[in-house]
């Protein structure tokens, strides 16, 4: 894994989880907005995960097939991004709160069996 890909990533988490670890001390935002602000949180983690998984499975000492199992996993990672922006999108920018299926739970199915290995 070449290092100069890793390290502004490596930054971008910690600082992020800076932020995150100052907000759930202080509470920015006040009540109207800790739903909002708490799911906001968790919607740069399913990319920078999947990426840095991506990242790492190009390594040439990485055998071939945890090559193809850390690229599957990648894009499990990402496919539960989506899914969670959509949530993030339905929840707070429509307005829709319901606990029925919805998208989300498709991108979800989709993300266990397609990207999980089990059809292998």
């Amino acid at each position: 894994m070449k290092g100069k890909r890793v390290y502004p990533l490596i930054v971008g988490l910690v600082i992020y989880w800076l932020a995150t670890m100052l907000w759930y001390t202080y509470h920015w935002g006040g009540p109207t907005y800790k739903a909002m602000i708490g799911d906001l949180i968790f919607l740069p983690l399913g990319v920078a995960v999947g990426t840095a998984i991506w990242w790492s499975a190009g390594d040439p000492a990485v055998a071939p097939e945890a090559h193809r199992a850390w690229r599957r996993i990648a894009l499990a990672s990402w496919a539960l991004g989506v899914g969670n922006w959509v949530w993030f999108f339905s929840q707070h920018v429509v307005g829709a709160n319901r606990f029925t299926p919805c998208l989300t739970d498709d991108i979800s199915c989709i993300t266990r069996s397609c990207f999980s290995g089990y059809g292998d």
